[in-house]
């Protein structure tokens, strides 16, 4: 295979990272990346607080499992994306934009789970009647994935 072949190659096998690593821009665009990784983060943390409150309020344990394992699948590709940034910034070659894609999925998938179980209105959706003296709990403010991804 010829030099300029290889490098071909490379440049469509995310060798892309590289042309860019130039750009004196890239740190910014990075940290940017970064800040919305931490700010999704406190939108998981805010998300799984409302739900220990509506959970108080309307204890089931199949919903409280529910809310865990994706509150666990959004902090883990919130993990991810961090270990991309890193890596960038280290300049080794990692997909930052499918890890930032996946962390947003996952999120997407945690917020409409509390929106369809009634912890984003307050009012519990398909109880069966299970209710503590526990505060009601108030409606729970999340933005839309959108949202969050404009600010990614």
């Amino acid at each position: 295979m010829s030099s300029f072949s290889a490098w071909l190659r490379l440049g469509f096998t995310g060798g892309i990272f590289l042309m860019l690593s130039g750009c004196a821009a890239l740190p910014s665009i990075l940290a940017g990346i970064g800040q919305g990784a931490q700010w999704l983060g406190s939108l998981v943390d805010v998300a799984e607080a409302g739900s220990g409150a509506f959970l108080a309020r309307h204890p089931s344990q199949a919903k409280a499992q529910q809310i865990a394992e994706r509150v666990m699948q959004a902090r883990l590709t919130i993990a991810a994306l961090d270990a991309a940034l890193a890596a960038a910034e280290a300049g080794e070659s990692k997909d930052v934009q499918a890890a930032k894609q996946q962390a947003l999925t996952a999120y997407e998938r945690l917020r409409e789970l509390l929106s369809s179980l009634g912890v984003l209105s307050g009012k519990c959706v398909d109880c069966g009647g299970a209710e503590t003296d526990a505060p009601q709990p108030q409606p729970l403010e999340l933005p839309e994935a959108a949202k969050v991804a404009s600010l990614l």
